[in-house]
């Protein structure tokens, strides 16, 4: 499904919170906007497990640049929990890099397999 890109982000902008444990603060959009002038990218690893040689703040700075040169096709994972059962701190549960990229892009939508509480997923469209 497509949800409105600014909506999530009232809640969850990988750009304003600490959304990555290895880093002591958010990415910037200046940082992705310098990686893009340089060209300078990561491309996402089909092996989640495996090593990379380039770690930390500049990992994510690249991965967030190839996601806004070249795009992508999986959406995002999304988690609203249920009001009053299960409350989930940071619901983007997978893709921060390829939101973040929505944000950047300045995308109004963006695609998300939504779980959690029917009438929260709602209010996302």
């Amino acid at each position: 499904m497509l949800i409105s890109v600014d909506k999530l982000a009232e809640r969850c902008n990988p750009f304003e919170s600490h959304c990555w444990r290895d880093l002591e603060s958010p990415i910037t959009k200046d940082e992705v906007q310098k990686s893009l002038d340089d060209e300078v990218y990561l491309m996402p690893d089909p092996a989640p497990n495996s090593s990379s040689v380039i770690t930390g703040r500049g990992k994510h700075i690249r991965l967030i640049a190839w996601f806004v040169k070249h795009g992508w096709v999986d959406p995002i994972g999304v988690d609203v929990g249920i009001p009053g059962l299960c409350h989930v701190a940071w619901l983007i549960q997978d893709g921060n890099h390829r939101f973040a990229a929505a944000i950047f892009r300045g995308d109004t939508t963006v695609g998300a397999d939504m779980q959690g509480s029917v009438k929260e997923i709602q209010s996302f469209i």
